[in-house]
């Protein structure tokens, strides 16, 4: 679902990694590191911006932005969402990597509106 590509100037095991790790760590605090878990999953659960907002504390438009900034900077994650969508469009259903299957039956037969708001859910 997601790839991480490792620098290759990087050694494993080099303890400069560590003090690396404790300045990048220093740079945010235990809010912004809890509003970045929040992000990151409710986009991955399909929540809106509206709900993403009011988890966050913060107004639907920059939920918006950081969910557009998250999208962006992971594109992989992006194409995987959409790919998601596609295959429920399909299906009729989206599936767990266990096999759970999901029926969302009003993306195929619901109206409009219905369709919309699942849409932004996926």
């Amino acid at each position: 679902m997601v790839e991480f590509k490792i620098d290759s100037n990087e050694k494993e095991g080099d303890d400069s990694d560590m003090e690396l790790y404790k300045e990048k760590k220093s740079l945010v605090g235990p809010k912004e590191r809890d509003q970045t878990k929040r992000l990151i999953y409710e986009i991955l659960y399909g929540m809106g911006a509206n709900s993403l907002a009011e988890q966050l504390e913060c107004g639907p438009d920059d939920a918006r932005d950081k969910i557009r900034s998250f999208k962006i900077s992971f594109p992989g994650v992006a194409s995987w969402l959409k790919e998601v969508v596609a295959i429920c469009h399909k299906k009729g259903y989206v599936e767990t990597l266990m096999g759970r299957k999901r029926f969302l039956a009003k993306v195929k037969f619901g109206n409009s509106e219905e369709k919309s708001k699942l849409r932004d859910r996926l």
